[in-house]
């Protein structure tokens, strides 16, 4: 007949397992130690699933490919495998966007730590989960600072004289960096007139960007 010792402490770890064999011997029972042996017990793997509750993916261009929204981890995510009565749950939730720039791009949300009184027991299986998302272009607005003198003698051409400038005729009210400029400019009709129009094209050398008038 063969006994085994019991644990005292499931967890993960360790432990010596000490196996015996009882006999009689006159009219007494005897148990002699046969053999001992170490066996180990692994932590749990635990995975992680969303739940139903939804959280805002997108954002606006802003130069960086940090993630400001708002994920709860024990609201929007839960962990499977947790042994009934165990305290475990999930300490932080990171995310991070694949690119800085405004398009198509993923969200990578990680679990980077566990909480709780039995986290010893567990490890993750899978410690992030990928989201298609999207950065939307950030817009901007052209802004007339001045009314300069656009006057000229007729030439037959729709060609404007004065040279524009950035900061002294208009400005782009929203940008975030340095963007380079491209500016095209030209009367709406050759014709000598005392109401001349002028039209003023901005181009923003910059996807990352939408131009408001």
């Amino acid at each position: 007949e063969y006994k085994t010792h019991s644990f005292f402490d499931v967890r993960e770890g360790e432990y010596m397992v000490k196996a015996f064999i009882t006999h009689h011997a006159g009219g007494e029972e005897k148990e002699d130690s046969i053999y001992n042996v170490k066996v180990q017990i692994s932590s749990k793997v635990l995975s992680v699933k969303q739940l139903s509750g939804d959280f805002s993916l997108n954002k606006t261009y802003d130069t960086t490919a940090a993630f400001y929204g708002t994920i709860n981890a024990n609201e929007h995510f839960k962990l499977q495998g947790i042994i009934a009565g165990d305290e475990v749950s999930i300490k932080n939730v990171v995310a991070e966007y694949s690119s800085s720039k405004a398009g198509a791009v993923e969200l990578n949300v990680s679990f980077s730590e566990l909480k709780g009184s039995d986290i010893s027991n567990y490890v993750f299986d899978s410690c992030s989960l990928i989201y298609s998302t999207f950065i939307s272009k950030k817009s901007v607005v052209l802004e007339k600072i001045s009314s300069p003198d656009l006057s000229k003698d007729y030439d037959g051409t729709t060609n404007v004289e004065y040279e524009f400038k950035q900061g002294k005729d208009f400005n782009i009210n929203g940008i975030l960096e340095d963007v380079e400029v491209n500016l095209s400019c030209k009367y709406l009709d050759s014709n000598a007139t005392t109401n001349a129009r002028v039209e003023l094209n901005v181009v923003l050398q910059n996807d990352n960007y939408i131009l408001e008038n």
